[in-house]
């Protein structure tokens, strides 16, 4: 057999016993979608950072550091606090009505009546459902949690409907953050708005887990 064959024959045994061992084949796998993530949510979280403590707008060239003063300047903007308390109840009622809503649609469909299991289809319910709250408690939490964090961010609503307007009085955080730095060109100013999306949506995360303990869902 010659070198390069021999070499070959080598390479391969080991490629065969990196994919074969459980110790190495979960990160390979891994490895992609960790690369993405951190390409497309960790990147321009850190620039994110990088510009709230900064003075970066469109176009700017030689952007100076101002430390806190961008987020100084958000907490003494009227439109700032208004897209905080605009977000607070779009959240919340947005997701009430999801879940009252949808548990009631749920344990209508427990019921029996004609076409029933073509309506389930329909829907996307599982074929068999919770009907009383402690049971449907845990997938309740579940749906709560990402539907906060889903709204929360959610601008496209505002976006759509009303821009924002009259007189920011309709922005939510996420909205006012895009105007500010997209529309507006301030860029350090629509991160530091951003930015405060990070500390409310850890709170809602960390209530419904201390929660979510209590009622043995994780």
């Amino acid at each position: 057999m010659t070198a390069p064959a021999l070499a070959r024959l080598r390479w391969n045994e080991r490629a065969a016993g990196v994919t074969d061992s459980t110790r190495w084949l979960g990160p390979l796998m891994l490895a992609p979608a960790v690369a993405y993530i951190a390409l497309v949510v960790g990147v321009p979280f850190l620039m994110a950072i990088g510009y709230s403590f900064s003075t970066v707008t469109i176009g700017t060239s030689t952007p100076r550091f101002v430390g806190l003063e961008n987020f100084k300047a958000a907490l003494e903007d009227p439109a700032f606090l208004k897209s905080l308390g605009n977000t607070a109840i779009f959240a919340l009622v947005s997701q009430t009505l999801v879940i009252v809503l949808a548990s009631i649609l749920a344990i209508a469909l427990q019921r029996k009546f004609r076409g029933k299991w073509f309506v389930r289809l329909l829907i996307l319910l599982p074929w068999v459902a919770p009907i009383t709250l402690p049971l449907i408690l845990p997938i309740l939490l579940v749906a709560v949690l990402f539907g906060l964090v889903f709204s929360i961010t959610d601008m496209i609503v505002v976006y759509v409907l009303t821009r924002g307007g009259p007189f920011d009085s309709t922005q939510v955080l996420a909205s006012l953050a895009f105007f500010k730095s997209i529309d507006g060109g301030d860029l350090s100013g629509g991160a530091a708005v951003a930015l405060f999306l990070l500390p409310v949506l850890a709170v809602c995360a960390v209530l419904l887990l201390r929660v979510a303990r209590r009622a043995e869902v994780v």
